[in-house]
């Protein structure tokens, strides 16, 4: 498991990243979250940093992800998909 007891470094991102958030969703799942302990918050969370490490493992999604401008065309994308269908 990802965290094995220690929350501290996501306690650190999270008092960073979630003041900003405005979906109603995400801000409901981490107020239960913060009220579980912490084997309960593992097992929430787990499932998430299986996904998320997929991601930031790979360099190729990692540098797609990554990036600060897009370099995929989304009409080019649609296009081809309707093409393809």
């Amino acid at each position: 498991m990802a965290l094995q007891g220690d929350t501290t470094a996501l306690r650190l991102c999270l008092d960073r990243l979630l003041p900003p958030v405005k979906d109603p969703a995400v801000k409901t799942f981490f107020r239960f979250y913060e009220l579980q302990n912490d084997r309960l918050r593992e097992e929430s969370i787990a499932p998430l940093l299986n996904k998320v490490s997929k991601f930031i493992t790979n360099p190729l999604l990692r540098a797609v992800i990554g990036t600060k401008v897009s370099i995929v065309d989304s009409k080019e994308v649609k296009h081809l998909l309707i093409r393809k269908f």
